[in-house]
Formats: C-alpha cells, structure tokens, sequence
C-alpha cells in the first residue's frame, strides 16, 4: 500500500483510490519529469503508474515553498481521475493483483492543448 502520509485520497466512480505525486529522474533546468503512482484504497490490487508527464518548477522567490517546490500547473484530483479512467479503459485492474500497469500520457492528454508545460 502507498504510505498514507504522503497519499491523497480520491474517489472515482464510487471507488476509493490513494495517489502520490513524485519528481521522476533527472530534470533539465526548471524542468520536472512527474510521476503519479495510484492504488485501489481497500484492495492490495496493482499499482498505476503514470509517466511522461512534466512541470516547469516556480523560482524560489515566487514560490510559497522552500526552495521553490511549486510546479506552474498541478495535477488536480480531476486530472487523476480521468487517469484512473483511461488506465481502466486501457486494462488496469485496480483491485487484481500483478505488476504496475504503465500509463504514458502527454502533458496535452492531461492538461489540454498547451500542455501546461
């Protein structure tokens, strides 16, 4: 199971589910790789792990945070929601057991036209 301290909870299509977001690999300048990894909250089924996704990180004078961990657009609770639904659509069994099912999305898949970065 995901940590619960460091998860948010959502619920999706009257599932329960438990998400994190993570800096993936090495970034470029201001550039940020996003990862969100996602679990059923009530099955011990396999993970969803969305990659491709990237942020432009907010200077540290503009952001609200130590040493400027803002992204310039997050990812809301919406934005995995329509995750979890085309990772189902695509074969994710949430409450199966198995490996990690990989879903690559593109910054204009999630966030729309101009990618948000």
């Amino acid at each position: 199971m995901l940590p619960n301290a460091k998860s948010n909870r959502i619920t999706v299509d009257e599932a329960r589910y438990q998400y994190v977001i993570s800096e993936s690999g090495s970034s470029e300048v201001d550039t940020i790789p996003l990862s969100i990894t996602v679990q059923h909250r009530e099955k011990n089924g396999a993970h969803l792990r969305v990659v491709g996704l990237t942020a432009f990180r907010v200077p540290a004078e503009e952001s609200k945070f130590y040493m400027g961990r803002t992204v310039d657009r997050p990812v809301e609770p919406r934005h995995v929601a329509q995750m979890v639904r085309l990772a189902i659509s695509r074969g994710w069994k949430p409450e199966s057991p198995g490996p990690a099912f990989v879903l690559s999305l593109g910054n204009s898949e999630v966030f729309g036209e101009n990618g948000g970065a």
